[in-house]
């Protein structure tokens, strides 16, 4: 599912992948991944999620570095490719395109593909 982002408690997309990038080092094809809601997964699940963390904001990123505003952006469908896997729980597209917009401060839009 789309992850909740508390920006108000310094929370943003970037530091969700930088977390997520760090536990993939640490992970081996045996660990067992115990998310705080959803199902426990493994290695491979959370490179995964990594990956929908990063298009999702490099969709987003790209949008608003072309001046859309927030409506536009939501409009645009950045999470689209994403929806039926991971938009269909308390967090849906509309409201985690507005966490990762509001998480990508006016230096911090441009593209981070090397996350990858």
């Amino acid at each position: 599912m789309y992850p909740f982002i508390d920006k108000a408690a310094g929370g943003g997309i970037d530091g969700m992948i930088r977390w997520v990038n760090t536990a993939l080092v640490r992970a081996t094809d045996k660990t067992i991944i115990v998310p705080g809601h959803g199902p426990v997964g493994n290695k491979a699940h959370l490179l995964e999620f990594r990956d929908m963390l990063v298009g999702i904001r490099d969709n987003v990123s790209r949008l608003k570095n072309q001046g859309k505003s927030l409506d536009e952006v939501i409009a645009a469908k950045p999470t689209a490719a994403y929806d039926d896997k991971w938009g269909k729980f308390v967090i849906n597209p509309p409201f985690f395109t507005r966490l990762v917009y509001a998480g990508l401060e006016n230096g911090e839009t441009s593209l981070r593909t090397s996350n990858r």
